[in-house]
């Protein structure tokens, strides 16, 4: 399947317009972060299987596709990254729905890199990183759940816009980076574990 990357995952200019207006108008600056990526959600497997194949070689290649949370989600580097409003979004990420829990199809959130690309300091944790950023905010309620993950930490942020739900993500590496990084710590898993 080919097409334009707006024909398949939506209209992503309206999305990331919206999603930048709503964390702007919360408080957040997010002039000069990076948003290295935005997910796009879909109904059930079958779609899941469509959109990779909408995707998965015509405008994009998968980067790391694995089991998350009971789903398999999808990492796909764009072969032209997406260019809008000053964004340069490289990646788009595509979770299949978890087993009983469907959900609506479309752009659902999109993530900020608040730390930039390289890897952390032995001297600093991301968890740490992000309490700095979110100290910058104190009216803010972050989401912090995802706060203590060991790998790509975050914190979010979610909003009602024109009756449709988009949250924003704010994690100190890029995806892209997480994925070498992942796929890294799995190879090194596998040669320890064939010794």
């Amino acid at each position: 399947m080919s097409g334009s990357i707006e024909a398949v995952i939506g209209n992503y200019a309206l999305f990331i317009d919206t999603l930048v207006s709503q964390v702007t108008a919360a408080g957040v600056d997010v002039r000069g972060l990076e948003m290295d990526h935005i997910c796009v959600r879909v109904e059930d497997e079958a779609a899941y299987q469509t959109m990779r194949a909408s995707l998965v070689p015509a405008l994009g290649q998968t980067v790391h596709e694995c089991i998350i949370g009971g789903r398999m989600i999808s990492t796909i580097k764009l072969h032209t990254p997406i260019q809008h409003a000053g964004y340069s979004v490289t990646c788009i990420e595509v979770p299949a729905p978890k087993t009983g829990r469907p959900y609506k199809a479309g752009l659902e959130h999109g993530e900020f890199v608040i730390g930039g690309a390289g890897r952390l300091s032995e001297s600093c944790t991301e968890q740490a990183l992000l309490t700095e950023f979110m100290a910058k905010y104190p009216g803010i309620q972050f989401d912090t759940r995802a706060l203590h993950k060991e790998l790509n930490a975050d914190v979010g942020l979610s909003f009602d816009a024109a009756g449709e739900k988009v949250s924003a993500k704010f994690h100190i590496r890029p995806l892209y980076e997480v994925v070498d990084i992942e796929m890294e710590r799995g190879l090194q898993l596998e040669a320890h574990a064939a010794q």
